[in-house]
């Protein structure tokens, strides 16, 4: 074979070398990006949660108080003939 046609196969192959790595290191950032998206849903989801935690427990507290007194009202009712 004539040695133009191997430097030219050659120069191809390095160019198609150099494409791969850039699209290796493009999906690597990529995953970078995406595992650092979830950590910032994750840890503001947590964030969120722990903020606003008191209120949720006052909430609850509310609502469990809100059917002992209904139950408290209601209980004679309970004992009434059907």
């Amino acid at each position: 074979m004539d040695p133009e046609v191997f430097k030219q196969i050659r120069q191809t192959v390095e160019e198609n070398n150099q494409l791969l790595h850039e699209l290796i290191r493009a999906k690597r950032w990529g995953n970078f990006i995406a595992l650092a998206k979830w950590v910032v849903v994750i840890g503001a989801a947590l964030g969120i949660y722990y903020y606003f935690q008191p209120m949720i427990d006052q909430t609850l507290e509310l609502y469990k108080g809100i059917l002992a007194g209904a139950d408290t009202i209601f209980a004679p009712l309970k004992n009434l003939p059907r």
